[in-house]
């Protein structure tokens, strides 16, 4: 039975009666979550409350300068830090929620048939909760790329919370040595922490220990491992406030305990923030919006019946008048021929019997519910027909693949494990050794080798269940050789997409952290000087050979093992070097020391531990009525006859004049359309024309082609390293203030290339991965519909890449400032001595009023210091600004100054380079969405990008409806029936007109001649006889 255009009460009646058998084939197979699904969430509440705004961390930062003199670890210092980091927090936790929720809502959800609600529903929620784990997941590997990777390059916190500096007498060379918590070093660990106390000055004693806050090496991680037990009690809060100098002008109201939450007032903040802050996401599912979306054209069922009695008569009357017409008809003639012809040989018929056995016919066969086996014998026959439509045409990865992985077996040996790094940092005992030393620099390489082990496979699991949970779309079960090629084709974009996302992702952290000229703690790229005459330190880049820390991140040196004080090597370690940061020389690095057990050997034997371990080398060796009498009789049937005919006429007529007239609705086939034919169809019979594709999933990149356009700079002379080296070469050649532009600009340019590099690698990767989704369509979608999802789509591709890459971008600056973390040219904090004082102090820089503790983005215009300093400038560098991290300072500053010739020619007369170079400006006469004064953020917020320029639409539409392939396409047409329709209706139906006529008009006109004698009997006069 079939319901047309069924409404969704009508589908559900019919479910709740048919569900075995009830189709209602959807005419929209895929749509958009958002069509049916809302997602509302709540964050946990200290992100709307007082203890992150900025009015309480003004308060907080008021004790710096009022508070007098307190140790770096005193609560009173570090909590301005804390609530910094716990404020970045909730802004990062709000933006990676919303911009995953929109990149959710316009992920395709597929059904060919509508589904019932009690299934519907449940696939929903599963698709919630994976997108709650997803976003959950991807956030915590965020930070934990970022956290991991600084404890790797053991970046320096300005406050001294996993390093401390110190500079014998307060002058000289400066040193630093990692901070100790109880028995935790912060050169072995992070996360090393002890409780959070305020002290007395003057004698060390501890006033109050604040309930739930700790101390630890990075302002993160010790908050991370926190609570905030301290913050629902109010007594506590009051204690608290109690000790600053100053009191909140604000209302500090406790955190509400009685406020429903999944979390507790003693979980830690690494709990809260590994479920990214919210307490609750409500799902709203709305399955009339599903199925009005779905809009089956119509519901076919079938169930068990018997014919009625009324369908069973009328029936055998109409075959019967039928059969007796026809058989008159053919009988005779029949008779004759065979009479006329018995005699004669007919090898014709013979030749006619030949040939009707000898033709091919198609035919359709139908096998209900094959099994594989069945498919594939059907398959090795009849390849080129066979067409098996699935009842599910989306089917989780998970279903049919599964993927095993192995690492390198590096990621399991005895080099990564913590006893393995125990056993190097005391390999040297107590006795000195040059900072460059083996012995020295291998704890924090093979901290790293292990930190890139552990993210890698954080990485790839979470990469893994994301795939599991993906859609493969087919509309008909698809051939074993092509679907094991798709497969092996996901598995590889698989592969390659969870390495580049990897990739780029570290890619950001190195290039922003050498962007910052963020220092080591291990002074490997930077070390500082203070000279007698001065209470102010010089920082100076280390320089690996010809290559300085200030030009290049790659800079690298042989590792090896020195005599001690006289640096002379005494073995070099084969494949291991020292650079700039840890990681860049780990990634330069190779093992085929730890492949040779000789090489072992003689490295242990440099090592003074008191017990040696047993290292074991990795493993190199390692799909008729008679006529009647009687005048009666005769005089009946005779007028029987006339009726008849009359009847029969009259019927004819009106069968005649009702099949002539009436507009009939006609379906029409046309098979393999064109796409000329198509759109010819399309604009006569755009209601009604469905051509449903072979092919119903599509790759973007089989239709969609997106080139792109770089801002000029990323092509300019600014970005090119002789640009830089020509900075650089003026910042060595005097004594130049690091706030002077000379001294930034290497940094600066640096910085910008980062930016052009990393934007181009991310579209190139982001691209691939959109080139690689499915466009999903069970039939050809109109052009203009077609062209308004396309243009939809790089809209959508363009908003993803935008935001993901920012998204990160925020996260390392937010860290950064969180961390509190040290610029090497000294432009976030900076630190001075007193002589006698082994232990420098450092300060926050501040521009024009506004601390670095307090924002990152303070700045001031960018100068040429004068004779008299930097306070008496002789020139300001148009549109450029330094600020407290040196991509804080880009990303304020414009180009202006570079797209002027002559700005750049008076800039280039405050340089001392010997080699004088020939710079031409920007050309502000090329097309842009930008202007000279855009500032960098705004460019950098544009991804960097002119113009997007997506393939021609035609083009795009030629393309899809190529890989559509339509094999038929059907449509409907109002029409007159055709003068052989009406003929040969006519001749069907005059047999059972004949028939019921010859049954109804004899006993009709003898029940009516019956009915006229009686009544003339009664109405008979009786006229007596008289006899004269």
């Amino acid at each position: 039975m079939n319901v047309k255009a069924p409404t969704m009460t009508q589908y559900l009646e019919l479910y709740s009666t048919y569900p075995q058998t009830l189709k209602c084939p959807c005419k929209q197979i895929s749509m958009n979550y958002d069509t049916f699904l809302s997602i509302e969430y709540t964050f946990h509440q200290v992100c709307t409350s007082v203890f992150i705004t900025q009015d309480w961390i003004n308060f907080l930062n008021q004790e710096y300068y009022y508070g007098g003199d307190l140790y770096v670890d005193d609560y009173r210092l570090t909590s301005i830090f804390t609530f910094q980091a716990l404020n970045t927090f909730c802004g990062l936790a709000i933006q990676t929620t919303s911009i995953r929720l929109s990149q959710f809502y316009s992920t395709q959800y597929v059904s060919a048939f509508v589904i019932p609600s009690e299934i519907f529903d449940p696939q929903v929620q599963t698709l919630v909760e994976q997108f709650i784990s997803s976003t959950t997941h991807d956030f915590s590997l965020s930070i934990s790329t970022v956290r991991d990777t600084t404890q790797s390059n053991a970046l320096f916190s300005s406050q001294q919370t996993n390093y401390e500096m110190y500079l014998l007498g307060g002058r000289g060379y400066a040193y630093t040595d990692p901070w100790s918590y109880g028995d935790c070093s912060c050169s072995l660990s992070a996360t090393c922490i002890e409780q959070s106390s305020m002290f007395r000055y003057s004698n060390g004693r501890v006033l109050y220990s604040v309930p739930g806050m700790y101390t630890g090496c990075y302002i993160v991680e010790s908050l991370l491992q926190s609570n905030l037990q301290c913050f629902y009690n109010q007594t506590c809060i009051n204690k608290v406030v109690s000790y600053f100098v100053t009191r909140p002008l604000m209302n500090t109201t406790a955190l509400k305990n009685s406020l429903p939450s999944q979390f507790l007032p003693n979980s830690t903040l690494k709990e809260v923030i590994n479920e990214i802050m919210v307490e609750q996401f409500i799902p709203s599912i709305i399955y009339n919006s599903y199925y009005n979306a779905c809009q089956p054209t119509e519901c076919t069922y079938t169930y068990q019946t018997k014919n009625s009695i009324i369908y069973i008569v009328t029936t055998l009357i109409g075959l019967l008048g039928g059969l007796i017409t026809v058989l008159k008809l053919i009988i005779p003639p029949v008779v004759m021929f065979i009479r006329k012809e018995k005699e004669r040989s007919r090898p014709d018929i013979a030749i006619l019997l030949l040939y009707t056995s000898l033709i091919n016919v198609t035919q359709t066969v139908n096998v209900n519910a094959p099994t594989m086996t069945k498919y594939l014998d059907l398959y090795s026959t009849y390849s080129q027909a066979l067409t098996c439509p699935c009842k599910q045409v989306s089917i989780s990865y998970n279903t049919f693949i599964s993927i095993e992985y192995t690492f390198h077996q590096i990621c399991t040996s005895v080099f990564i494990s913590q006893d393995w790094i125990d056993y190097l940092s005391k390999s040297y005992g107590s006795n000195g050794v040059h900072m460059h030393d083996f012995r020295d620099t291998s704890p924090f390489t093979f901290q790293a080798l292990s930190t890139l082990c552990d993210l890698i496979n954080q990485t790839v699991s979470i990469r893994l269940s994301q795939f599991n949970s993906s859609q493969y779309v087919s509309a008909s079960v698809t051939s074993s050789d092509v679907f094991k090629s798709q497969a092996q084709s996901l598995i590889d974009q698989f592969r390659l997409s969870a390495t580049n996302d990897f990739l780029l992702s570290l890619t950001t952290i190195r290039n922003t952290t050498q962007s910052n000229a963020l220092f080591s703690g291990l002074q490997t790229n930077y070390y500082f000087i203070t000279q007698n005459d001065t209470k102010w330190p010089d920082p100076y880049p280390v320089a690996y050979g010809n290559c300085t820390c200030s030009y290049s991140p790659k800079c690298i040196a042989q590792s090896g093992i020195y005599n001690y004080p006289d640096p002379t090597i005494l073995f070099s370690v084969p494949g291991i070097y020292i650079g700039c940061y840890v990681i860049e020389s780990l990634l330069q690095s190779d093992l085929r020391c730890f492949y040779n057990q000789t090489c072992i050997d003689q490295l242990q034997a440099h090592f003074l531990s008191t017990s040696l371990m047993n290292i074991t080398t990795l493993d190199e060796s390692l799909l008729a009525v008679p006529p009647s009498t009687d005048e009666r009789q005769l005089r009946n049937e005779k007028i029987s006859t006339r009726l008849f005919i009359i009847l029969l006429t009259l019927s004819l007529a009106v069968l005649l004049l009702y099949t002539s007239l009436i507009n009939l609705t006609q379906t029409v086939n046309e098979k393999a359309p064109t796409m000329i034919k198509y759109l010819e169809l399309y604009s006569t019979y755009p209601q009604t024309l469905i051509c449903p594709c072979t092919q119903i999933s599509i790759n973007y990149g089989t239709f969609l082609s997106i080139e792109y356009t770089f801002h000029q700079v990323c092509t300019s002379f600014f970005i090119k390293q002789d640009w830089i080296r020509y900075l650089s070469d003026n910042y060595q050649a005097g004594n130049i203030s690091s706030y002077d532009f000379r001294s930034m600009g290497p940094y600066l340019f640096q910085a910008l290339n980062a930016f052009c590099e990393l934007v181009n690698q991310t579209i190139s990767i982001r691209l691939s991965q959109f080139n690689s989704s499915q466009y999903v369509s069970a039939s050809v979608i109109s052009s203009d519909v077609f062209k308004s999802q396309a243009q939809s789509l790089v809209n959508q591709f363009n908003s993803s890449t935008t935001s993901d890459f920012l998204l990160s971008l925020t996260i390392i600056r937010n860290m950064t400032q969180s961390n509190a973390l040290f610029a090497g040219p000294l432009t976030s904090y900076g630190f001075g001595t007193d002589i006698g004082y082994d232990y420098p102090f450092f300060y926050p820089q501040i521009y024009d009023g506004c601390s670095c503790e307090i924002s990152a983005v303070c700045s001031y215009s960018s100068r040429i210091c004068g004779s008299d300093g930097c306070n008496s400038p002789a020139f300001y560098v148009p549109g450029f600004y330094m600020a407290c991290y040196i991509i804080e300072s880009l990303l304020q500053s414009d180009l202006r100054c570079f797209y002027n010739q002559t700005c750049i020619d008076q800039l280039q007369s405050y340089f001392t380079s010997s080699s004088f170079i020939n710079i031409t400006s920007l050309d502000e006469s090329l097309p842009s969405r930008f202007l000279p004064n855009s500032t960098f953020e705004e460019i950098v917020n544009g991804l960097m990008i002119e113009q997007w320029n997506p393939s021609d639409q035609s083009v795009m539409y030629e393309r899809y409806f190529n890989a559509c392939r339509p094999s038929e396409c059907t449509y409907t047409q109002q029409t007159k029936n055709s003068i052989i329709y009406i003929v040969t209706t006519l001749i069907g139906l005059l047999g059972g007109l004949i028939t019921a006529l010859k049954l109804i008009v004899p006993r009709l006109v003898q029940f009516t001649a019956f009915c006229i004698r009686k009544w003339r009997m009664r109405n008979t006069a009786v006229i007596p006889v008289i006899n004269t």
